[in-house]
Formats: structure tokens, sequence, C-alpha cells
């Protein structure tokens, strides 16, 4: 196990070290409470990783929207959640 200790700032900033950035490939985070512990995880996937994409295409936010909940029904799917 590899152990990296930072200090949180008083408006409650942490900066991610290099090499953790480097591992997570990703802009965007999530944290996953579980009891006491907290895990940072890539959030590739999250839905602002889908729209960005997007934004650069300069697509009709209709469009966006159709393409981005047919993703995530897909998704839900593919892991067997519902409704």
């Amino acid at each position: 196990m590899n152990v990296i200790t930072m200090k949180i700032t008083k408006k409650g900033q942490v900066t991610i070290p290099k090499k953790v950035r480097k591992i997570l490939k990703s802009e965007l985070i999530s944290f996953i409470i579980e009891g006491d512990t907290i895990k940072i995880v890539s959030a590739q996937q999250d839905t602002y990783g889908r729209l960005k994409k997007y934004a650069q295409k300069y697509l009709p936010f209709e469009t966006v929207r159709q393409e981005t909940w047919e993703a995530v029904v897909n998704e839900a799917a593919k892991e067997g959640i519902s409704n």
C-alpha cells in the first residue's frame, strides 16, 4: 500500500499530487463514502465527461441531452439498474 499525506487548506482545498492525477486519468473525480473511509475515484463516466465531448462539436442542446440520456440508460441496463 502506498500512502500520500496532504494538508487541507483553510478553504478546504487539497492539491492532488501528479502521481495520483496520472492514475486517475480524469479532470473530474468522485468521492465514495463508506463509513469512515473515503475513496477518490475517476469520474470519467460521469455526465460531465459525456457532455464535455459534445461541447467541442457545437451540437444542439436537445441532441446532447438525448444522446447523453441514451448513454445513461444503456449503462444502467448493463449494470442491471432499474427505477
